[in-house]
């Protein structure tokens, strides 16, 4: 019992780490197209 109570808490964080990765790729596709910039380097700059 107490390993599927453990199992829940690592499935939810490996989905939302999930969209928080395509939310960013849309972050930098959407920042590209408004001002000119490719997103890969936008991304880049973002890394450091």
């Amino acid at each position: 019992m107490l390993q599927g109570m453990r199992t829940v808490p690592a499935v939810t964080v490996m989905l939302m780490s999930l969209a928080s990765f395509s939310a960013q790729a849309f972050c930098f596709e959407t920042a590209g197209v408004k001002y000119g910039i490719s997103p890969r380097l936008l991304e880049a700059i973002a890394r450091g």
